[in-house]
């Protein structure tokens, strides 16, 4: 990692104009810059206090591709830096447009880490330690990165975190997958009530998702020495997408038709209990014509391929598109708005011409590929013996 000295003053001149975001950056940074970086700034402050923490830690990590002779080659950037007496600090040298990594630490302690998607200007962005979290072994299963190692630490603490999950008219949504970004999630109960035990108080990242109901991440400052209970509402995917009947009668997903007409690819539920994939993409992976590659922000993607070309495929869950998700650096947003033991059946289509129409509702333009899921529950099928996380 590079390390980034912070200027203790950073000072410019208003001259009857407010001064262009490139200006507040040399202003804060110098000018030994690439024109178009950014800088990110704010404070950390003690969760037990709420003062400015003294040298402590932040860092800021993203992906970069580099294309050369032998393609595109994918690696990972750290910048860190430490605050200053006041808990300040600045981080140069960021570039614009990025969804950035970033987390601060001082001695093992560290908070949670937090998504950001930066502009074209500097951003802002202040995090809350709690200095008496011990350090814990990420539980998420993420592709590494170039070193080999997770994306980000994980901490744990002495909190317990209750979320009950709601949708738009007060119902409990049950079995959603609640979780702190960096460990695994945890399935919300009848009530719609999920308990998550030994969180750190300070920053925290929280994401929930629920298949039909468009997911959500909080960034989330956790209170010290309390137990506090949340509401998250979720909104149905159904209530911003027309209502789409595929077919009718005991089939009512067309799932069993189309895969006795032999068009295309079919997993069964009996498939994935067999294969038994830790992961949606290790599970597609296996597949002819099927591979994950990486975006220009690091984040992970599912790509069909052909002799001649490759493209993302429309993906479907229940006939639906999933709406946006939550994604990070290292982890498939497939992975996390589908598991593999909410999957009932699979169908690949990796050309455009053995396409069934009924699929390309949603579509804008072509369609390259297709990829529909089904939930066990849209097939009639029983939940899953074993919940995996």
């Amino acid at each position: 990692p590079s390390r980034v000295t912070v200027p203790r003053v950073a000072a410019f001149v208003l001259d009857f104009a407010t001064p262009s975001p490139a200006a507040i950056t040399g202003a804060l940074c110098g000018w030994s810059l690439h024109d178009d970086d950014v800088a990110l700034v704010g404070f950390v402050r003690n969760a037990a206090t709420r003062k400015g923490l003294d040298s402590a830690t932040v860092f800021v990590k993203w992906a970069n591709l580099t294309l050369s002779r032998r393609g595109f080659t994918r690696s990972t950037e750290t910048h860190e830096t430490r605050t200053d007496r006041g808990g300040r600090y600045v981080i140069c040298g960021v570039p614009p447009g990025a969804v950035v990594l970033s987390w601060a630490a001082r001695e093992s302690a560290t908070t949670g880490a937090v998504l950001v998607t930066l502009t074209q200007a500097p951003a802002r962005l202040d995090l809350t330690l709690d200095i008496s979290a011990r350090p814990s072994r990420g539980s998420i299963d993420l592709e590494p990165d170039s070193s080999g190692t997770n994306l980000f630490p994980t901490s744990t603490g002495n909190v317990r975190y209750r979320l009950i999950v709601h949708d738009l008219s007060g119902r409990p949504v049950t079995n959603a997958r609640v979780r702190v970004l960096g460990r695994s999630a945890i399935r919300s109960d009848d009530a719609g009530a999920v308990i998550l035990d030994s969180i750190a108080s300070g920053t925290q990242t929280f994401e929930i998702l629920a298949i039909g109901y468009q997911p959500e991440r909080r960034m989330v400052d956790v209170a010290v020495d309390r137990e506090p209970t949340d509401t998250v509402v979720l909104a149905s995917l159904r209530s911003v997408l027309d209502t789409v009947r595929i077919t009718a009668g005991r089939d009512p997903s067309g799932f069993e038709l189309r895969r006795s007409a032999g068009v295309g690819e079919f997993i069964t539920a009996a498939d994935v209990e067999r294969e038994n994939p830790v992961r949606t993409t290790v599970l597609l992976r296996t597949r002819d014509g099927v591979r994950l590659t990486f975006d220009r922000n690091g984040f992970p993607f599912i790509e069909v391929t052909t002799l001649d070309t490759s493209c993302r495929p429309l993906v479907l869950i229940d006939g639906f598109p999933p709406g946006p998700a939550p994604a990070m650096p290292g982890e498939a947003t497939l992975d996390w708005i589908i598991h593999p033991d909410e999957i009932g059946g699979v169908e690949l289509y990796t050309t455009p011409a053995r396409i069934p129409p009924e699929l390309t509702r949603f579509a804008f333009g072509q369609t390259c590929a297709v990829i529909a899921f089904w939930t066990r529950q849209k097939l009639g099928l029983p939940r899953a013996g074993q919940m995996k996380p």
